[in-house]
């Protein structure tokens, strides 16, 4: 059957053996880095063949840089939502909080990899443009370098407090220390 029933069957297959790698991975990534990874154990944990590896990915750095684009990718549909549902800035900062925290093993992962801080600053750098773009304040390259660096040093702190706070005391928090700045 051309591009009928038997095509959706290996999509599923696909996709199954794409979400175990990622899962396997966050899973080992807990409590080793991925240096110290190797395909044959991800697979093996995955419960997939290393062939079906690497028909997807070159190594395992490039399954974790799938994840962190998926990841980044919800985000950004998240902030987009947020923008046309009208949310205020704090409404918008706490969903994005929200997720971090419910999505805490693949947070963790990420932030704690060696250019989590980065992911941060560009998470909250795409939402700095987004934000400012709507209002009529204009900011320079140093004040967003330095809003981003300390807000992701926040969001650094409260994981390794294992997100101990709401979603919503951060914000507010995070609110209150923009206001004495911006």
């Amino acid at each position: 059957i051309k591009g009928g029933f038997m095509a959706n069957k290996v999509d599923v297959r696909i996709i199954r053996s794409k979400e175990s790698l990622i899962s396997a991975l966050v899973s080992l990534l807990k409590n080793r880095s991925i240096e110290e990874l190797t395909i044959s154990e991800l697979c093996e944990k995955a419960d997939v063949n290393r062939n079906t590896f690497y028909s997807h990915y070159s190594d395992i750095n490039d399954l974790f840089d799938e994840l962190k684009g998926k990841y980044m990718e919800n985000f950004i549909i998240q902030m987009k939502n947020n923008q046309e549902e009208g949310r205020s800035k704090k409404e918008s900062f706490t969903s994005i909080l929200e997720t971090i925290k419910i999505n805490r093993e693949t947070s963790s992962v990420i932030l704690h990899s060696s250019d989590g801080c980065q992911f941060l600053k560009t998470l909250f750098s795409l939402s700095f443009q987004q934000y400012s773009s709507s209002t009529d304040k204009s900011y320079t390259n140093y004040e967003v370098a330095f809003v981003n660096g300390g807000i992701s040093n926040i969001i650094m702190e409260w994981e390794n407090r294992g997100y101990a706070e709401t979603p919503q005391v951060i914000s507010e928090k995070i609110m209150e220390i923009l206001a004495r700045f911006l």
